[in-house]
């Protein structure tokens, strides 16, 4: 997951050096030659510098309190799974020594706040781009549409891209400066839909965003950096994060997730489903 995440920020920034450049060059050869409308992409760009309003973008945002009651949740069926030291949450698979003692279940918010723990607990809250830091946070995880043990998965991912936006160093910068933005927020939706064997996960594609760009918006900037550096389509680069994303939260024989590894101590599946009008990712140990 982070090398996707990595692959998307250099994109926003190779995209708008290339615009800068093509400026300066022609639009017509760029309109005839590769199918790309410079005037629309400019107004795209535009709408990814402004500012976000976070409670808009993300509704189902998880709070402190989510993770005291995974904290609880998941200690109440393996004893001592999740610790709270020096001040921070952490999952220990060190733990898995006796037997599941319930099924677990839990919410979107609480799957956000556990997968937010993963990510600092794996990287440290922050990714190397350039040998530049950038601090990532996972702002929000809503399910929606559950059936057939299935769900639509949204996660909302922030990245502050504001020291790697000081450190680029070329003649063009000063074109590019205003379309670039401090923070990037990438919404990735993707249909999860359960595979014929225990723990298994088929993803489709429903939408990717970034920013306050529509999925439409954010599938043209990706098309344009795909003719020049063949990273694949939207599609597919949302497919591999959900992919990703399902491995930290189920996992399988080659990535160490969650549900997978309680497999030793008597977990059986997962399926997502909803209970009086809440929705939940469940762990089964039957």
């Amino acid at each position: 997951m982070i090398k996707l995440i990595k692959n998307i920020i250099k994109i926003i920034l190779a995209i708008c050096i290339i615009l800068a450049l093509v400026l300066i060059g022609g639009y017509i050869f760029i309109k005839v030659e590769y199918d790309i409308d410079l005037i629309e992409t400019i107004s795209q760009l535009k709408t990814l510098s402004k500012p976000i309003d976070e409670e808009k973008l993300c509704p189902k945002a998880f709070s402190f309190e989510d993770m005291i009651n995974v904290q609880t949740e998941l200690n109440d069926s393996v004893d001592n799974i999740v610790t709270y030291e020096e001040d921070e949450y952490k999952i220990n698979f060190n733990a898995l020594l006796n037997p599941m003692k319930q099924t677990i279940s839990l919410t979107d918010e609480q799957v956000g706040i556990l997968s937010e723990m993963v990510i600092k607990q794996e990287t440290g809250g922050k990714i190397e781009i350039t040998g530049k830091e950038v601090p990532i946070e996972i702002k929000q995880v809503d399910f929606s549409s559950i059936s057939n043990g299935g769900t639509n998965f949204n996660i909302v991912i922030k990245l502050d891209i504001k020291n790697l936006k000081n450190s680029i160093d070329t003649k063009v910068y000063k074109y590019i400066e205003k379309y670039i933005p401090d923070y990037l927020y990438i919404s990735s939706t993707f249909r999860v839909d359960k595979g014929s064997e225990p723990f298994s996960y088929i993803i489709n594609h429903v939408s990717l965003t970034i920013n306050d760009l529509s999925n439409d918006d954010t599938k043209n900037l990706i098309y344009i950096m795909d003719l020049f550096f063949k990273i694949g389509s939207s599609d597919d680069l949302n497919i591999k994060l959900g992919y990703k994303i399902m491995g930290i939260l189920v996992g399988n024989e080659e990535e160490k997730g969650l549900a997978y590894s309680l497999r030793i101590v008597g977990a059986t599946d997962y399926i997502f489903s909803t209970n009086e009008n809440e929705d939940y990712f469940i762990i089964q140990n039957y």
